[in-house]
């Protein structure tokens, strides 16, 4: 169990049936499977929002190269309105019922901000906010006025 959190499974998956390893510990009646999921729920919750984190990170880079990309065909930066025609750009479309619509803060001397706000309950958390935090700083995630990212509801990365 202890390597499957490690590796960074999903303790809270549910399969076919809807059921969670919990669901299916307790109906098992496996008391020592169900005692370690209570035992490390606190560490299962920093592993899933850190795995969460990692993919919001993951995407900003990829809406970033279609901004890159974006500017390469058409001389200019994109704006607001041209957010969904960056899905154009990218290897896949950006799931705006996951983070929301594409925010773009338009380039001031030569610098733009591309990124999306955290909505809904998967993304919008504590936990997750926090994970992203202390990640900003190497992963060069930033606010909508440019400082490094320290929890906020909007996470960008520069387009440039």
């Amino acid at each position: 169990m202890e390597w499957l959190l490690q590796v960074g499974a999903d303790i809270g998956a549910r399969n076919n049936e809807g059921k969670t390893p919990v669901d299916l510990a307790r109906e098992g009646n496996n008391v020592e499977i169900m005692q370690w999921l209570e035992d490390n729920s606190a560490k299962v919750a920093k592993v899933v929002d850190a795995g969460i984190a990692t993919a919001i990170i993951n995407d900003l880079r990829g809406l970033k190269g279609a901004a890159l990309m974006f500017f390469a065909d058409n001389n200019v930066w994109p704006t607001t309105a041209d957010g969904a025609s960056l899905n154009a750009y990218m290897d896949r479309p950006h799931p705006e019922d996951k983070y929301g619509k594409i925010k773009i803060v338009p380039p001031v001397n030569d610098r733009g901000f591309i990124g999306f706000a955290l909505v809904g309950n998967t993304v919008n958390t504590p936990g997750v906010k926090n994970e992203i935090k202390i990640r900003a700083a190497e992963s060069g995630v930033f606010d909508d006025k440019g400082e490094t990212y320290s929890g906020g509801d909007e996470v960008y990365i520069s387009m440039r």
